[in-house]
C-alpha cells in the first residue's frame, strides 16, 4: 500500500499539485533591516525604536510608547536589527525615550532599497551610509610634545559639529593620544563637517596642559602641532630656531617665554598662580641651555 501511495506524485498532475501546497504552507526566509542611532553624549539608556509598517515580521510592530531597545554597540553608536516579513514594504519608525521624541516627524524608508540606515540625535535626514565616514580623507592630525615623554594619561577632550559624533569625547574619558613619531604623540581625528571649528582640550584628568579652551579650523589646517605649556596651536612642525628669542614674545593668540639657563634645567614659568615646565631647546645658532 505504501508503494501505491508514492506511485501517486509520479503523475505530474499531482505532484504539481503537492508542490504547490508545500510552497504556499512554507514560510518565506525573514529579510532584516539594521538602524544605527547616535548620541555624542553616549547617553542611550531608555532610548528605542517605535516601529510600524505592513513588512514588519510577527511580534517586531511595538505598541507606544514602549520602544524596541538598541540592543547593539558599535563605532557609530547604537543599533538594532529589525526581522522583516517583507522588504519592499515601507518601513516607518520615531526614535523616542518614552513621549520624548528624538525629532517630532515620523519617518520612513524602504528596506529593499536601503537595508541599513544611520541616523544621529536631532538629525531628521535617514542616511543610507555611515555619515561619519562618508567623505574619504576627511580627518585631522593634531600632535602633541612633551618633552619629558611623561605622555601616560594624557589624551584629547574634544567637541563640538565639525568633528564626527563617534570622536566626541566626555571629560573623564578623552581621546588618547594612539600614535607616536619624531614630534611625540599624535591622534587622528575623523571630521563630520570641516567648516566648523574643531575644538579640544590636552588634559590628564583634570590637570589641564593650558588654561583655556582651543580651536581651530580644519579647513585651513589638516595638521597641528601642540608643544607642552604652549597655548600657540602650530600649522607646521615648530620650528626650534624660532624659538631662542630671549625674553617674552607676545602675539595675538599667544605669549611665549625663553631664558637662558646654564646652572640648572629645572626651570618652570609662575603664571597666574600655576607653575609651568619650560622645555629646553636644542642647542642652534650659538644658543645653549635656553628653555
Amino acid at each position: 500500500m505504501l508503494q501505491n501511495a508514492f506511485s501517486l506524485f509520479r503523475t505530474p498532475k499531482i505532484a504539481l499539485a503537492c508542490t504547490l501546497l508545500l510552497l504556499a504552507w512554507w514560510p518565506p526566509a525573514l529579510a532584516t533591516t539594521t538602524i544605527h542611532y547616535q548620541r555624542p553624549a553616549g547617553d542611550y539608556d531608555g532610548w528605542g525604536l517605535h516601529l510600524w509598517g505592513p513588512g514588519l515580521a510577527t511580534g517586531e510592530e511595538t505598541r507606544w510608547p514602549v520602544g524596541k531597545p538598541f540592543d547593539g554597540i558599535d563605532s557609530f553608536g547604537r543599533f538594532v536589527v529589525v526581522d522583516l516579513r517583507d522588504a519592499s514594504e515601507r518601513l516607518g519608525f520615531i526614535v523616542h525615550l518614552g513621549g520624548i521624541k528624538d525629532i517630532a516627524e515620523d519617518r520612513f524608508y524602504v528596506p529593499a532599497d536601503t537595508a541599513e540606515i544611520w541616523l544621529r540625535q536631532g538629525d531628521a535626514q535617514v542616511y543610507g551610509q555611515n555619515p561619519d565616514l562618508n567623505a574619504p580623507g576627511q580627518t585631522v592630525t593634531i600632535h602633541y610634545q612633551r618633552p619629558a615623554g611623561d605622555y601616560e594619561g594624557w589624551g584629547l577632550h574634544l567637541w563640538g559639529d565639525a568633528i564626527a559624533g563617534s570622536e566626541a569625547t566626555t571629560w573623564n574619558s578623552p581621546r588618547l593620544l594612539e600614535g607616536a613619531d619624531d614630534f611625540g604623540r599624535y591622534a587622528v581625528i575623523k571630521l563630520r563637517d570641516p567648516n566648523q571649528p574643531v575644538n579640544f582640550i590636552v588634559h590628564r584628568g583634570d590637570q589641564k596642559d593650558t588654561r583655556r579652551d582651543r580651536q581651530f579650523s580644519a579647513a585651513d589646517a589638516q595638521e597641528i602641532w601642540i608643544l607642552q605649556g604652549d597655548a600657540t596651536i602650530y600649522t607646521a612642525p615648530p620650528d626650534d630656531h624660532q624659538l631662542t628669542i630671549l625674553g617674552t614674545t607676545y602675539s595675538p593668540e599667544a605669549t611665549s617665554f625663553a631664558l637662558w639657563s646654564p646652572d640648572t634645567d629645572n626651570v618652570q614659568l609662575w603664571l597666574d598662580g600655576d607653575l609651568h615646565p619650560m622645555r629646553r631647546l636644542p642647542d642652534a645658532d650659538g644658543y645653549t641651555e635656553v628653555y
